[in-house]
């Protein structure tokens, strides 16, 4: 497009001479004048070939929000962030370089990331040789336009369902009787297709005494341009018989008031024509119906005196139209208030303020004194406007919502009582708004609310925060927030985690939530002093675990270090009690006998010190194991002294659970051997059974033997504590004490019953998973 001589903004002007290659300085223009930009109600933006913003208008600052200082020099890409309407981007650059112009709707977004609907216009600018030196874009504010469209179609759409959902036929005619329009309602009661009924008169629908009847009735409703309401009957083809109808018919008028034709609702009532009785009922319900309304309705004439309401409004002001007409509303309310108590001025009333703007004026709270408080009424006035532009009465429509106000003001108490608790609690509280960039990624957020314990838990205080954004407040952190908390804004998700904050130096408990859109909400504890219990007992633990291991590795180590001089001692010890038996006195004799059984019983206990140590570091794995197994092992591996003691077992329903099955035979040896060993005179009865406890099995050994005093119960389990010398009964003392660590390494307890007066009986669990 060549371009005329006027005046520009000298940086457009140098370079657009620059791209010339002419030492003299040539003149470019623009083919409208500056001021004349200046005042346009549409955006003029200019933009040199690299589309970098060189001009910005007025109208395009009150647009998108951007002063001209602010987007100079940037790329108008930048800066409006288009994204077009459809799924296909055109190629810009391309049309323009072929056309010289492209023309285009889509959203750009202002300062303040509001979406815009533009329509635009860009056209190049060349120099006299044809070389592109920029653009010209006119864009113009489409929002509002766009958003009443969508109006007008819900509205449209609103109304077309109800015309295709009613039972009532609604058709339009031409002056001509053809028919324009009908519903779904009007086909049925036809019998025919709309298709059949379009464009056909009612000479071509009706028999001919009916369309006779009907066109004369059209023709004095256009005459006399009236709305009539009548019964009629007509014969229907679909029922083959003649029904009885109501039907209202009026002119339908253009915009300029001209007759366009005539509409029609009808309704087959064909089912209320029975008798008398019914059609008089009929009346009565639909006059009980309006009698019975629920919103008032009052007229004023032009000096606000009331000329005439319904009943419903006589219920809800307590008057009845006789006591009133001809008064003012002034006159009548002895009180009214607005919805803060204040006093309502009679020049306030929206009666009056409708005569006096001439505007309707909305929903207007009123509440009018009453013997128990004030009634609420939402108040609606519209004036009627005549011939002369001027209010000649006024008609107000209200609803009685004193439940709805009085809940509303319990609303407020509870809201001021959870305020107080919002206040008042310990958990720290802030609601945040996220921030996004032109993709859609979240990017920053921004302080809404906070609670007392926040600044209490996080040391932030409340007018340094609220309004800001987190890249302010807390610019270097080690977490990511902004990432965690963007997910739970945009997607809608709350998630529970435990965080520390390097640039609060604390860890926090913390509980997100989105309340709603682009939002979230964190509850949270300083749990720093709880996380440092924690490391502190993880590090006890650890300690104790390496004692422990370096304990048994010595256990270990010492059993197998011991065993070997040990077993040199034990021999020459038997040489001895061989060689010099009967050769020696008495004495000697006993004294050898003593060193070799002490001897033997060292080598025991250190084989049973060995097998405690090695309990928790050698093991099978766990396996499903069948505990009448384990009991039939046992069995076979005590058969001589089961024989030799003349013992009697008996067991209940063993479980299969899952466990070691080495160590729980170990566990059934050692509870029978003691069994046996602690016999009393009668031969030994061994009974075992199992118990499913939920989670766990309780399995009990009981037995007839001597039994245990129950001040023991607890030292029996102690390594290498006996009850009973040596020469009494043999062993180490350390069969209980392996037996617990078994049971211990598979999560249950082992105890003794203390209430058993004869006899022993072991209870231990196994956890049943």
């Amino acid at each position: 497009m060549k371009i005329m001589k006027q005046n520009l903004s000298s940086d457009f002007q140098e370079r657009a001479n620059k791209n010339n290659g002419v030492g003299e300085k040539q003149q470019i223009s623009m083919p409208y004048n500056i001021e004349l930009l200046s005042i346009l109600k549409d955006a003029v933006i200019i933009t040199d070939e690299n589309f970098k913003i060189s001009y910005w208008n007025p109208a395009a600052e009150e647009i998108y929000g951007w002063k001209s200082s602010e987007v100079l020099g940037k790329t108008a890409k930048t800066v409006l962030r288009t994204k077009f309407i459809g799924n296909e981007q055109p190629n810009t650059s391309k049309m323009l370089s072929e056309k010289g112009s492209y023309e285009n709707e889509f959203l750009q977004f202002t300062k303040k990331n509001f979406p815009l609907y533009i329509s635009s216009k860009i056209v190049t600018i060349t120099d006299g040789n044809g070389v592109v030196n920029g653009h010209i874009s006119i864009n113009r504010d489409m929002t509002a336009t766009k958003n009443t469209e969508k109006k007008l179609k819900r509205s449209y759409n609103i109304l077309n369902s109800i015309v295709e959902n009613t039972n009532d036929a609604i058709y339009l005619k031409n002056l001509s009787g053809n028919y324009i329009m009908v519903n779904t309602a009007t086909s049925e009661i036809m019998g025919k297709p709309i298709s059949e009924i379009i464009g056909k008169n009612d000479w071509d629908l009706y028999h001919g005494e009916d369309a006779e009847v009907i066109t004369t009735e059209d023709k004095e409703i256009i005459e006399n341009i009236e709305t009539l309401t009548y019964e009629e009957s007509l014969y229907s083809e679909r029922e083959g018989e003649i029904r009885d109808y109501i039907t209202t018919k009026g002119p339908y008028m253009g915009f300029d008031d001209s007759i366009l034709g005539i509409f029609g609702i009808g309704r087959d009532i064909t089912h209320l024509k029975g008798v008398e009785e019914r059609i008089v009922k009929s009346e009565q319900k639909y006059r009980r119906l309006f009698e019975t309304m629920i919103q008032g309705v009052v007229y004023q004439d032009s000096s606000g005196k009331i000329t005439s309401m319904n009943p419903a409004a006589e219920k809800i002001l307590g008057y009845s139209l006789a006591e009133i007409q001809g008064q003012k509303p002034q006159d009548i309310v002895q009180e009214s208030v607005h919805e803060d108590g204040s006093e309502f001025l009679a020049e306030e009333f929206p009666s009056y303020l409708a005569l006096n703007t001439g505007k309707e004026i909305e929903d207007v709270i009123m509440g009018l004194k009453i013997p128990s408080g004030y009634r609420w009424l939402s108040v609606h006035a519209v004036p009627l406007i005549g011939d002369d532009d001027k209010p000649f009465q006024v008609y107000t429509t209200f609803n009685d919502v004193t439940d709805k106000i009085v809940a509303q003001n319990e609303l407020k108490k509870s809201e001021k009582r959870y305020r107080s608790l919002f206040n008042k609690m310990t958990e720290g509280f802030a609601l945040h708004e996220i921030v996004c960039d032109s993709n859609g990624e979240p990017v920053d957020y921004i302080f809404l609310d906070i609670n007392p314990a926040f600044e209490e838990l996080t040391g932030l205080k409340r007018e340094d925060i609220i309004g800001r954004r987190e890249s302010e407040v807390i610019p270097e952190d080690t977490v990511n927030w902004v990432k965690i908390y963007g997910e739970v804004a945009l997607e809608d998700v709350s998630i529970h985690f435990n965080e520390y904050s390097s640039a609060l130096n604390r860890h926090y408990d913390v509980l997100a939530f989105s309340p709603g859109k682009n939002q979230f909400a964190v509850i949270f504890n300083d749990i720093s002093q709880r996380v440092r219990i924690e490391n502190e007992l993880k590090e006890t633990l650890r300690q104790l675990k390496l004692t422990n291991s370096e304990l048994k590795q010595f256990a270990y180590i010492a059993s197998h270090d011991l065993k070997e001089p040990l077993r040199v001692i034990t021999s020459f010890l038997q040489l001895l009690q061989r060689r010099y038996k009967d050769q020696l006195d008495e004495d000697a004799d006993e004294f050898i006998n003593f060193a070799v059984d002490g001897a033997i019983h060292l080598h025991e206990l250190i084989d049973d010190l060995l097998e405690y140590s090695k309990i928790n570091t050698r093991s099978d794995e766990f396996t499903c194991v069948d505990f009448e197994d384990v009991l039939k092992i046992v069995e076979t591996n005590l058969d001589i002294l089961i024989k030799e003691n003349n013992v009697f077992i008996t067991s209940g329903k063993l479980p299969k659970i899952r466990a070691d099955k080495t160590q729980m035979i170990q566990l059934f040896q050692n509870l029978i051997n003691n069994s046996i060993k602690y016999r009393s005179v009668k031969s030994p009865e061994i009974h075992i059974s199992a118990t499913n406890n939920g989670d766990k099995w309780i399995f009990s050994v009981e037995d007839n033997g001597i039994g245990i005093p129950s001040k023991y119960s607890k030292q029996i389990f102690k390594i290498f504590k006996r009850l009973h010398d040596s020469y009494e009964y043999n062993g180490t003392g350390i069969g209980l004490a392996i037996s617990k660590r078994i049971v211990e390494k598979h999560g249950g307890t082992i105890w003794v019953d203390t209430e058993r007066i004869n006899g022993t009986k072991f209870n231990f669990t196994i956890r049943s998973g």
